[in-house]
């Protein structure tokens, strides 16, 4: 293999290790928290709902919280009638990067509520694996659906 070779497969073995610590990071926070503080295990909820809101159409959201607890099939589903997501969304919510603009409309208020790209995060506090099902669309593409799962189960850097 060549030096060149080997320079290219280190630069992706150190983004994947830089992405998985920051997981590591704040899941290992996260679950800290919700053993400690009564309303850290109920943040979800609110996190969802601010993203649902950054998406808006024409300042315009909707939201549905669907909870099943009981049977052989236990879930909660939030659903929203945002804007679709779009490839870099996706990208960047596996990775745990913020997709969100950093302006100010014109009265100086951020036209977004998060900023970390970490709010995602707190729905593992519900489970760890969660099943994301949306539509996206892009530049050169149509719009369709997507499904994707997440898997935050693992405890070290290596399962991440």
């Amino acid at each position: 293999m060549s030096f060149s070779s080997q320079f290219l497969k280190s630069q992706e073995k150190s983004y994947q290790r830089n992405i998985a610590t920051k997981i590591h990071e704040v899941m290992s926070k996260l679950r800290a928290g919700a053993k400690s503080s009564r309303t850290s295990a109920k943040r979800w909820v609110w996190e969802l709902i601010q993203n649902a809101k950054d998406v808006s159409i024409d300042g315009k959201v909707s939201v549905l919280v669907d909870v099943g607890l009981d049977g052989s099939d236990p879930h909660v589903t939030f659903k929203h009638n945002g804007a679709a997501f779009s490839p870099e969304n996706i990208r960047f919510l596996i990775e745990q990067v913020s997709s969100k603009d950093r302006t100010n409309d014109e009265e100086g208020r951020p036209t977004t509520t998060g900023k970390f790209g970490t709010g995602f995060l707190t729905t593992h506090l519900l489970a760890e694996k969660v099943v994301i099902r949306g539509v996206t669309e892009g530049y050169g593409f149509t719009r369709r659906n997507f499904k994707l799962a997440l898997d935050r189960s693992g405890s070290s850097l290596d399962a991440i």
